[in-house]
């Protein structure tokens, strides 16, 4: 099957992610061409461009030109797109630009994946011009998303409650998921300063990640106990975060370890004791199915998380739950008295994951709603 990937993420320049993965499967069996806005403004990661390299890359256009104009010159590709005969059409996350191919090309079958909750990480992009952040907007996202939605022969969604947000009903969940190649071995742990407990988080420090309350635990509990805090990952909010530490003389207790590679995450996670999932409740947190619950779960690390309705949904009482300085404290209490409670979550998240959440197992899901698509539409 030919199929054509139409992406508004710039996958060569973007961490890997649930993108990358879906393609990575899907091109096990099928001719993968991807056709993408390109961030001009972010740099290549090599290790995202790797994982791509079974698939046919394009940009929409070299032009340093905004995202949105960049969509709409995807109207220069319609010929070719045409005689390409692709068998399928994948959407991730463009409003534009696929709206605009099954305009010229209404007869091919798509497939829209939603990812997170499109709307507000449209808005929340700092590629979204401040003076257009307003209701009319949101306005027009949302008519723009029905769009898409009317326009697509099937909608794939990562969590059932952003499947009721969006009222898709007939929407087929695929979720995310976590490699099994990088699922629990004998990993050498990295040696850290000597701790009682070592916590950690994995992820992009931005608006929607609250640490106010875990760093607020941690002044409480440093002169009880030695806790150690990693935090693998860069963002806009990292140089505050760095300020805060040093506010509240926990500065030694704190390691920002900046951007790691996704296949080397796994060896810096061995070294914890919990994962972190210290999300806000804003939109873009509330409707997420963080990838990296999964990731500290194919380590059999134990879970602290915010209360966010597709972990709580999918995992229930095999994560702990804190979102205040008085529940994360009373978390930290109790379980460095316990370490096994602690193993017993692990390995209960761990056993969960491995035989639901590996994108191997969700690549042959993907693939076979792919194959009913196309054969629907042929008989």
């Amino acid at each position: 099957m030919k199929i054509l990937v139409i992406s508004l993420p710039d996958l060569q320049k973007i961490p890997i992610q649930r993108y990358h993965h879906l393609i990575k499967e899907i091109s096990k069996k099928h001719d993968v061409t991807v056709l993408s806005v390109n961030a001009w403004w972010l740099q290549e990661i090599e290790e995202s461009k790797r994982f791509l390299q079974n698939v046919d890359y394009h940009y929409i256009t070299k032009r340093r030109i905004h995202p949105i104009i960049q969509e709409a010159l995807i109207v220069h590709h319609i010929s070719k797109i045409k005689r390409s005969n692709f068998d399928l059409i994948i959407n991730f996350n463009t409003l534009i630009a696929t709206l605009l191919v099954k305009s010229f090309i209404p007869t091919i079958p798509l497939l829209f994946d939603i990812a997170d909750e499109l709307i507000s990480g449209i808005l929340d992009s700092p590629k979204f011009p401040k003076f257009m952040k307003n209701a009319l907007s949101l306005k027009i996202l949302r008519l723009l998303l029905s769009f898409n939605v009317s326009k697509a022969t099937i909608v794939t969604i990562v969590s059932e409650n952003l499947k009721r947000k969006y009222n898709l009903p007939d929407a087929r969940l695929i979720y995310n998921g976590v490699r099994k190649d990088l699922m629990y071995s004998f990993y050498t742990p990295r040696r850290q300063r000597e701790a009682d407990m070592t916590l950690g988080f994995v992820g992009v420090v931005r608006e929607w990640v609250d640490l106010h309350p875990v760093f607020n635990a941690i002044s409480k509990l440093k002169f009880e106990y030695k806790i150690n805090f990693l935090i693998i990952g860069d963002g806009p909010l990292i140089g505050y975060y760095k300020k805060l530490a040093q506010k509240l003389n926990i500065e030694k207790n704190v390691q920002f370890l900046g951007f790691i590679p996704h296949s080397k995450i796994p060896r810096y996670l061995q070294s914890i004791d919990i994962g972190l999932i210290p999300f806000n409740q804003s939109e873009i947190a509330i409707f997420a199915f963080p990838i990296k619950l999964l990731e500290y779960f194919s380590l059999k690390k134990p879970v602290i998380s915010s209360r966010l309705p597709a972990i709580e949904n999918n995992f229930g009482s095999t994560v702990f739950y804190a979102e205040t300085n008085d529940e994360y404290l009373q978390i930290l209490k109790d379980v460095m008295n316990n370490k096994k409670l602690l193993k017993k979550k692990g390995v209960r998240g761990y056993k969960i994951t491995k035989n639901q959440y590996t994108w191997e197992h969700i690549g042959k899901t993907l693939n076979l709603v792919l194959s009913k698509i196309v054969q629907g539409v042929k008989e």
